[in-house]
């Protein structure tokens, strides 16, 4: 055996060890949850992004999730929006805790919120972050079951679901 053969034998079966570690790879991820892409789209928008990110850190809350806890009362649904934004129309039973007032009031608002109770999020919709900012807040206090509603208002809107007006949830 000549040393090429030698070296196109340890490639050869480098290569091997590569497409087998692929293969696995690739199957852990279909059966994983959530699944990773395995590209992602040339111009991708913020918006899926940010669901992205959430969704990795499992931290992600649907329409469909939102809808649920609001009917089934599955968890503490959280406006990080303005007091202002609140009183004219919220998710009915939905807490007010602006993001920008959250250490003069996160005491008084969560008073009956278990550490681990689950809590929903949500701000406008769009391109407003707060509802993820509070989220991450929360989760920094000790908080466990913490997720954000991406999509906001602005989705349960225009779902047409149910909306309270005024200050109290």
């Amino acid at each position: 055996m000549t040393r090429a053969d030698g070296r196109a034998g340890v490639l050869l079966r480098a290569a091997g060890i590569v497409t087998v570690g692929l293969c696995v790879g690739a199957a852990a991820n279909v059966f994983s949850d959530p699944t990773l892409p395995f590209a992602t789209p040339e111009r991708a928008a913020v918006k899926d992004l940010i669901e992205w990110q959430l969704e990795v850190e499992g931290k992600q809350a649907s329409l469909e999730d939102v809808y649920g806890a609001f009917q089934e009362g599955g968890a503490t649904l959280i406006d990080a929006r303005s007091s202002y934004a609140f009183s004219r129309g919220h998710i009915p039973g939905a807490l007010s805790l602006p993001v920008s007032q959250y250490r003069a009031s996160a005491e008084s608002v969560l008073a009956g919120v278990p550490k681990d109770a689950p809590i929903i999020t949500y701000c406008s919709g769009g391109s407003c972050q707060t509802s993820i900012q509070l989220a991450n807040r929360l989760a920094e206090d000790g908080y466990t079951e913490v997720r954000a509603f991406y999509g906001g208002w602005g989705a349960w809107m225009g779902a047409g679901y149910q909306v309270r007006e005024g200050a109290s949830p």
